[in-house]
């Protein structure tokens, strides 16, 4: 989803027979994912450590500006480790998130309790798994339906779109880690600050306005929503050959996915995870 990649200049790059950029050079370390950025098209295996710009004796790599995401309906190799990954990501953003609310606590001491489980370890463990099995189950469907829809196949649905949830789960963990930020954030600074000598006012946790910030996060996430929704619909019409029709399937689960954020951050949130 990066706006950002390290790319070769082709005509700075004729010629060259060290290969600096690939095994690296006394000014810095090789690349540490083994691409050959001459030839690389993706940023999926790219960190931008900048390596391999310290390295080039050219000046034949440079840091370029790219539309957000594009990357993500125009991949040309799916790969169904990183659509696993994708769907992954989505429910653990969910899980991280949800043990913030206030319901949660209310939701583990009813498992503690009205289960065979018996503690909270068990509880916990129970709540993540069949959370992550259940979205992994719909995305199978999903991926099924769309496979049979567009005549492409499975696996085909279960590679292809996967990468289209990503801005949802983007979405998800930034609007998480901005509560964190406006809650904690003073005092981290206050801390880095203390190791140079500097000392500000007394600082403490920022008290914000609840409103606010269910408003700051609802927004961040119909963004993201937003962003899965026009990268299905992208990538239909650039890979499949009934087009965005063939995304339905994955659409509607979309859907489902962004109204249970949705639903997450309107619900009151604890400054701190409820574990």
């Amino acid at each position: 989803a990066s706006s950002l990649e390290l790319r070769t200049i082709p005509e700075a790059c004729k010629g060259c027979a060290g290969k600096e950029c690939y095994s690296g050079s006394e000014k810095a370390g090789g690349c540490p994912f083994y691409q050959f950025p001459a030839t690389m098209d993706t940023n999926r295996n790219c960190s931008i450590c900048a390596n391999c710009v310290k390295t080039c004796p050219r000046g034949a790599i440079d840091l370029f500006f790219r539309p957000p995401g594009r990357e993500l309906w125009a991949l040309r190799h799916p790969l169904p480790g990183e659509a696993f990954l994708a769907v992954l990501l989505v429910s653990v953003v969910y899980l991280q998130t949800i043990n913030m609310t206030s319901a949660f606590p209310v939701f583990m001491k009813w498992m503690v309790e009205a289960t065979p489980l018996g503690t909270y370890e068990m509880a916990l463990t129970a709540t993540f798994a069949g959370f992550i099995g259940l979205v992994l189950g719909l995305y199978l469907l999903a991926s099924l339906l769309t496979g049979r829809t567009g005549g492409e196949g499975f696996g085909f649905g279960f590679s292809r779109f996967a990468y289209a949830y990503i801005p949802l789960a983007l979405a998800g963990h930034l609007a998480h880690n901005f509560f964190h930020l406006l809650m904690e954030g003073p005092a981290a600074l206050q801390a880095a600050l203390d190791q140079l000598g500097w000392r500000l006012a007394p600082v403490a946790e920022t008290s914000m306005d609840a409103g606010l910030m269910t408003f700051t996060s609802v927004t961040m996430v119909l963004l993201g929503l937003g962003g899965s929704v026009y990268f299905l619909a992208r990538t239909g019409n650039a890979h499949a050959a009934k087009g965005w029709r063939t995304a339905l399937p994955h659409l509607a689960l979309v859907l489902v996915l962004g109204a249970l954020y949705l639903q997450m951050f309107i619900l009151p949130m604890n400054p701190r995870h409820a574990h």
